[in-house]
């Protein structure tokens, strides 16, 4: 015996009402656009679906019409939700021409069935497949969320088509949604679980995403974007750990900004912060793709260099600072030229204090590029051991 499809459908009402009140709690004090969107794609597929198990007791022009401009515009709402979280843009045409189509194939056939479906099962599940579609476009390896999002979508989309095609072609004969078959159960509750898992998911992408931002926040400077100091603690340690297992050399650069003070004392702290940003965009422009660029603090950044000797410690160090000392930063229609002095050290061994070793002697070698004149580049290896461990105003 199948299974009761108005239990189904008053299951997905309450389902419907209880996600929606459960975001609007959620996000009371701040509602991000996507979340709004797609509460009001539980809105208007939920009046949609109510509009239609009228039928018989309200009018056509409501249960048929105005039923069906409510089931594709919440699948509108739902690719406006999506393409906002995803940041891409929205393209009205694509938010209003279903809603018009529903519209027009509704009136034109509201009295002939045979025809009316099968083209508003294929409008709807077209919709299904697009949001689908656009889910798995922005999926990231390994993200069991998105498809979460995106199955239901996606099945949902090839029932409607094919219900549709199989009442074209005078295959199924039943339309009502709520009868008694095992084709309308299969709706009905494919209908309910599309509901439960994609609201979820939804949910589940933003926090998410939360929590790679929070994440984002902790291990990068919010000034110039690049790595923070506690990332260079955490990534220094997983490369000297690979240096115990067999790994090439690593090496690791200082470099700090010369007069950094006059900088700030001249043009500004705010043209300072542009010099700090400026000095990140140029050296990631050196650096490859295995290398890590730190802000250690304030005007001191360190760089990492993976699988790196002391050749390449000095050639990239060298670039840096070259293409630093030939630019310039304009900032408020000035011109601000600035140069930096750049220690270097390469690994030496697997030491439990090797992190800190390395670090002293790569700022023990910036300090010697100070005290030769600035806008230099020192290699520890290369330090008299006369040089002396002072630091000198910079």
């Amino acid at each position: 015996m199948p299974l009761d499809t108005t239990t189904l459908f008053v299951a997905y009402i309450i389902c419907s009402l209880t996600m929606m009140g459960l975001l609007m709690g959620s996000y009371r004090e701040e509602r991000p656009r996507s979340v709004a969107y797609w509460t009001a794609w539980l809105g208007m597929h939920t009046l949609g679906m109510l509009l239609y198990a009228g039928r018989g007791t309200l009018p056509d022009a409501v249960s048929i019409i105005l039923a069906n401009m409510c089931i594709t515009g919440g699948q509108s709402f739902a690719l406006a939700a999506f393409q906002t979280f995803f940041a891409r843009p929205l393209r009205p045409v694509l938010l209003v021409l279903p809603v018009a189509l529903a519209a027009l194939i509704a009136s034109m056939f509201l009295n002939t069935p045979s025809a009316r479906i099968p083209l508003i099962s294929t409008l709807i599940g077209g919709q299904s497949l697009l949001l689908a579609l656009v889910v798995l476009r922005h999926r990231r390896k390994a993200d069991l969320t998105s498809l979460l999002v995106a199955t239901p979508f996606l099945l949902n989309g090839l029932l409607l088509l094919g219900r549709g095609g199989s009442i074209g072609l005078g295959l199924e004969t039943n339309y009502n949604l709520l009868a008694p078959s095992m084709v309308q159960t299969v709706s009905m509750l494919l209908i309910l679980v599309t509901l439960l898992a994609s609201s979820f998911g939804f949910v589940l992408m933003h926090r998410e995403r939360t929590e790679a931002d929070i994440k984002t926040m902790a291990l990068h400077d919010p000034l110039t974007g690049c790595l923070n100091r506690r990332s260079f603690q955490f990534i220094m340690d997983k490369e000297l750990a690979r240096l115990g297992r067999g790994a090439a050399q690593l090496s690791l650069l200082l470099a700090d900004i010369d007069h950094f003070k006059q900088v700030n004392d001249t043009y500004g702290h705010a043209a300072g912060d542009a010099v700090l940003v400026d000095l990140v965009h140029k050296a990631e422009r050196v650096l490859r793709n295995q290398d890590f660029i730190f802000r250690y603090g304030g005007e001191e950044f360190c760089v990492l260099l993976p699988r790196s000797g002391r050749a390449d410690a000095l050639a990239i160090a060298e670039r840096i600072r070259q293409t630093i000392e030939t630019g310039e930063v304009r900032y408020a229609g000035q011109r601000i030229r600035y140069t930096v002095s750049i220690g270097c050290t390469c690994s030496a061994g697997t030491q439990e204090d090797q992190r800190e070793r390395m670090f002293l002697e790569a700022d023990r070698a910036m300090y010697a590029a100070k005290q030769a004149g600035r806008n230099q580049v020192r290699h520890f290896d290369d330090l008299n051991e006369n040089v002396g461990r002072e630091r000198q105003t910079s």
